[in-house]
């Protein structure tokens, strides 16, 4: 049903052409009226047109436009819409005004009607502080720009109203006192408004036109429909499960541009409401110094001698240009404080936009790491099949392209298919054989670059809490939760140089800042052990094979591990080198420069491991014997099952210890658990091999054999990619956790226990060194022989057989007796030792003790 036009403002306008052609082409005049069924101005060819209903020649749309005046010429006022000028001129200043009030008006109805709501009301369900003091505040443009245009976009108004109607009835009492003020000038236009006033009308209108204007007032108030429409910005949350051969929902993409596009859109309406301001900003500016100048002119006037008529005549001129200056001052202050409220307005929609793109992305990226694991489990299981063809080849193949966008450093699926080898960032050379291998390795670099991504930090928190970390004796617990998350890769080398200077601060401070140069220097002349030269020559070439950066002998990679391993020798002989200690050096040389890698080793052996690299290896020994204390208390069934099945779980787990859990997780699972142990030092290792044997829990209970259990778990850590499940269980899983405190009461008890053994043991070892010189003496007195052969031990055998040992000093002899057959024969084994004590084990294997230390094994059956 077409709707019924209602016009409440019309007269007449003149409307200069714009463009290339406007010098050319004439101005034109044209009965303007303001239709309020479609809030638009149009414009005909004359009154009678629009009373015959004729197509207008144009129309104007002032939802979201601006109103300015002209910096060049008078009465001539600018409609700026849809990125275009309109230069309309009135008939005079007294229509000038009406029409720029009026259509302000009518532009801030049409505003409020499409909003639902009015102009300078905010939904009341939305938390506009929240949302401009959001942290994510966005300039539209640079604080920095020359051009005078340019416009920082405001946190705070510079424009604050304590009640939002004042500007509203000064403006309708303006209106009405211009209105008044033209009529009693009697003005030969026709009247803007399309009503004829009565002559006796002055300051006040009378019955009849009162009347009148309250009729032609209550049918535009009519003929404005009440519209309640929702913000067309609404965000609907929708669900984006993968379905249809596809990641995420296509219906979730076409709303995710659908955002895109309102967003742009808001954006460049947000950009041209700022140009206007500036715009009116200038002419403000204008005006006032066109006062000033005319105040001038007239002080100038007042004081030169002139005739009192010519002085009349002037301050009547300045007195009217004065006001109309004023007039449009003030409609322009208007203005601006409008179209800050529109642009408030649009600021707190751009926002809650922003908030609903960010939130779905998050969504998005969750839904596709699940997918990520999901996929990666099914490929890790025994057959490895996956269903639906190359359905699941293609789907990761447009997730890897989409994440190289972001990190190119991730493996391609052209180089992985060409020749199946890969060198990440660090060095190492990944080469698969077969497809299965290939996606699920794919599968590890994006899992680890949504995990990574999930967990991302702004760098800026990063810095202020390392700085606070570097002045502070204490470790934040905010600053130990981001480490937990992971580092990031573009931060981990400067951190980690920050770690390492912090915890190695009091040995620099002794030795001096330029330590390490003056070891390198020393180095050519100094007298280093041979012995240690030569076990490092031996593993330098054995240090991470498979890392082009160790690749040969002339490589970088390797040149920098000798000299630091050749310079902590000299640094501290009395440890010397130990074999794990190239593997600890080449982590951290992949990572930091080789000074920092020199201190992180003084870090290692003398701060956090100590005591783990000296002759006895004490330190190592006695943190085994306090995590059997520690999984008695947090997985006592695995500890039962160990013990039932004799099962020495220290052989396993103390290299875990000594090398820092290198070659035994994947590197990227091996960084995270370096990032916590260069900060909160070794509680953290054993938080990890608790997590580790409860992962494997399962696989542990299941089996009773000894080698398959060992295998199991040596399996299962080699494929230890799953780093969240990891952490969650070493740092929430096992809460409450032993206090740093009682693991050193726990160590130092096994210190001292093993300290007492292994002083006994020293004890002993001397007094037989005592008995074999007496014995040595003794033979030497005797005039039978050089040297005594003597029974030392035996053990009896199952199936009536007796092994003797025999031996002297420097030797050892077994012999095999047949108590039923009565025949003792020689089984031509021999030591270069004497026996001290001889048991049978499980009636296969017969252990026997030497005098050097030396415990020697010989199955009964060979």
């Amino acid at each position: 049903m077409e709707r019924t036009a209602c016009y409440s403002l019309s007269g007449y306008l003149s409307l200069k052409p714009c463009g290339a052609l406007s010098l050319v082409l004439p101005t034109r005049r044209y009965w303007c009226a303001f239709n309020e069924s479609i809030r638009t101005l149009e414009f005909y060819q004359s009154e009678r047109d629009l009373t015959n209903s004729k197509t207008p020649i144009e129309s104007l749309s002032l939802y979201r436009a601006a109103i300015t005046l002209s910096t060049t010429e008078e009465r001539v006022f600018v409609i700026l819409t849809n990125n275009k000028e309109h230069h309309l001129r009135a008939e005079n200043h007294e229509a000038l005004m009406i029409w720029l009030l009026g259509l302000q008006s009518k532009r801030d109805s049409c505003i409020s009607s499409n909003n639902g709501s009015s102009l300078h009301g905010i939904h009341p369900g939305l938390d506009t502080d929240e949302i401009i003091n959001n942290e994510d505040v966005w300039n539209i443009h640079d604080s920095d720009s020359s051009t005078p245009t340019d416009f920082i976009h405001p946190r705070m108004f510079i424009i604050e109203r304590t009640n939002p109607n004042d500007f509203s009835s000064d403006d309708e009492k303006y209106r009405s006192s211009i209105m008044i003020e033209s009529m009693n000038r009697k003005l030969s236009t026709p009247s803007i408004t399309g009503l004829q006033l009565c002559h006796g009308c002055s300051l006040s209108l009378c019955s009849h036109c009162r009347s009148a204007w309250s009729r032609s007032s209550d049918l535009v108030n009519d003929s404005i429909p009440n519209r309640t429409s929702s913000s067309s910005y609404s965000i609907e949350s929708s669900d984006s499960a993968f379905c249809d051969q596809r990641l995420l929902d296509v219906n979730d993409g076409l709303h995710q541009n659908n955002i895109q596009e309102t967003l742009l859109t808001l954006k460049c309406e947000l950009a041209s409401l700022i140009n206007k301001e500036n715009i009116y900003q200038l002419i403000i500016k204008e005006k006032s110094n066109a006062i000033r100048k005319l105040e001038k002119q007239l002080s100038d006037v007042v004081q030169s001698p002139t005739p009192s008529s010519k002085q009349q005549t002037i301050s009547k001129v300045f007195n009217e240009r004065s006001r109309e200056a004023n007039n449009e001052l003030k409609f322009l202050h208007c203005e601006i404080t409008r179209l800050h409220d529109i642009l408030r307005d649009d600021d707190i929609k751009m926002r809650k936009l922003l908030k609903t793109i960010r939130s779905q992305q998050t969504q998005r990226e969750s839904l596709q790491r699940d997918y990520i694991y999901l996929l990666q489990t099914t490929l890790s299981s025994e057959y490895g099949r996956l269903f639906g063809g190359t359905k699941h080849r293609d789907r990761l193949k447009e997730l890897l392209a989409e994440c190289r966008k972001r990190d190119p450093s991730l493996p391609s699926f052209e180089s992985m298919d060409g020749s199946g080898l890969y060198i990440d960032p660090y060095g190492f050379k990944h080469e698969k054989n077969n497809q299965n291998d290939c996606l699920q390795y794919i599968c590890v670099k994006l899992a680890h670059f949504y995990d990574s991504k999930a967990h991302s930090t702004d760098e800026s928190s990063w810095r202020s809490l390392i700085k606070l970390y570097q002045n502070s004796s204490t470790v934040s617990k905010t600053l130990k939760y981001l480490v937990r998350q992971g580092i990031p890769d573009h931060l981990r080398t400067e951190i980690w140089h920050i770690f390492i200077q912090k915890q190695t601060s009091h040995i620099r401070k002794e030795k001096g800042a330029l330590y390490y140069q003056n070891l390198c220097h020393l180095l050519p002349n100094s007298d280093l052990n041979s012995k240690f030269e030569k076990q490092i020559a031996l593993d330098l070439h054995r240090t991470m094979p498979a890392n082009i950066r160790f690749a040969n002998r002339e490589s970088e990679g390797i040149r920098h591990l000798r000299q630091v391993l050749q310079v902590f020798c000299l640094h501290n002989p009395a440890i010397g080198y130990c074999q794990g200690m190239n593997f600890i050096v080449a982590v951290a040389l992949l990572l930091v420069e080789p000074e920092d890698a020199f201190w992180l080793l003084i870090a290692i052996t003398e701060c956090h491991l100590n005591n783990y690299y000296d002759i006895g290896l004490i330190g190592a020994q006695v943190d085994q014997y306090v995590l059997k204390d520690l999984l008695k208390q947090k997985a006592p069934d695995i500890d039962q099952h160990f013990e039932i099945n004799e099962v020495e779980i220290t052989s396993l787990t103390l290299n875990w210890f000594m090398a820092i859990f290198i070659d035994t997780v994947p590197f990227e699972t091996l960084l995270r658990i370096w990032d916590c142990f260069l900060l909160e030092g070794s509680k953290v290792l054993f938080r990890f091999a608790l997590s580790i044997l409860i992962i494997n829990r399962e696989s542990i209970l299941t089996k009773s054999d000894t080698i398959s259990m060992m295998k199991q778990i040596k399996d299962s850590t080699k494929n230890l990619i799953d780093v969240e499940n990891l952490f969650k269980i070493a740092f929430e899983d096992l809460k409450p956790f032993c206090h740093r405190k009682d693991i050193s009461i726990k160590q130092a008890y096994w210190t001292k226990m093993l300290t007492d053994k292994v002083l006994k043991r020293r004890l002993s070892k001397e007094g037989f060194s005592k008995r074999d010189f007496v014995f040595e003496e003794i033979n030497s007195s005797s005039s039978s022989s050089s040297t005594t052969t003597t029974l030392d031990c035996a053990v009896v055998l199952p199936g009536n057989l007796v092994w003797i040992a025999f031996g002297s000093q420097y030797s050892l002899h077994i012999f095999e007796v047949n108590v039923e057959r009565g025949i003792m024969m020689n089984i031509e084994v021999t030591y270069n030792s004497r026996a001290f004590c001889m048991a049978c084990v499980n009636s296969e294997l017969v252990l026997i003790g030497t005098l050097c230390g030396t415990l020697l094994g010989f199955s009964i059956d060979d």
